[in-house]
């Protein structure tokens, strides 16, 4: 292979790598969990910045697992099956089936309203099916307190009392690690190698025919 050849093959591989970061920077993951009155989450959020420069971020998907071992509740374990779409907007928030939420989510854990991941309105997400019975409010009371409504607690939050108004516990959340500019581009200038090496050993495999052919 001629050195342009190589030259252009590790340029290819630089300028795919480049290409690649931006998608990296504008989404987040970050792992969570939630503990308290029997009941446990751990999953996954991912969030883009929002547009209200607050250090907030509007959750764009959810996953992992939730369990209850409430046996009057029913709503039982499951995994997360989706999110619900909200307002992301705190001072509009979406109001459905029972439930005051705008999906917004505070990665510092203490620059929402309440110095929490979470402000009062919190994320709304579904466990083990699509209904609105399967869904599930996560939202901040105030520093290292957070609360977990369902339909079976938010019934008993708007009709006084008679029942659980809401699971109490503290939430965790942790940023899960992208890959960084510095990699990509080392991914980049291997396969451009790759490449090349590719391209020798084809080279040198139909000269070395060409001998054995010519003895």
């Amino acid at each position: 292979m001629k050195k342009s050849q190589i030259l252009a093959a590790l340029i290819l591989g630089l300028a795919g790598a480049i290409a690649s970061v931006p998608a990296f920077a504008d989404s987040q993951s970050y792992s969570f969990t939630f503990s308290g009155d029997g009941v446990t989450i751990s999953g996954t959020l991912t969030g883009t910045p929002d547009s209200l420069g607050d250090g907030g971020d509007d959750i764009t998907g959810i996953s992992g697992n939730f369990s209850n071992t409430n046996v009057a509740d029913p709503l039982g374990s499951g995994a997360i099956t989706g999110l619900v779409p909200g307002s992301y907007d705190p001072s509009n928030p979406t109001i459905a089936d029972g439930f005051v939420f705008d999906n917004l989510f505070y990665p510092a854990g203490d620059s929402s309203p309440l110095g929490s991941y979470f402000d009062s309105n919190g994320v709304v997400f579904l466990v083990g099916g699509s209904a609105p019975s399967d869904a599930v409010n996560l939202l901040g009371i105030g520093g290292d307190d957070y609360f977990v409504l369902d339909t079976y607690t938010s019934y008993y939050s708007l009709n006084g009392g008679g029942g659980p108004e809401n699971y109490e516990g503290s939430f965790g959340a942790t940023l899960t690690p992208e890959p960084t500019s510095f990699s990509l581009i080392l991914i980049g200038l291997a396969g451009g190698l790759c490449l090349w090496k590719r391209e020798a050993l084809i080279k040198w495999k139909t000269h070395s025919n060409g001998v054995s052919a010519s003895v």
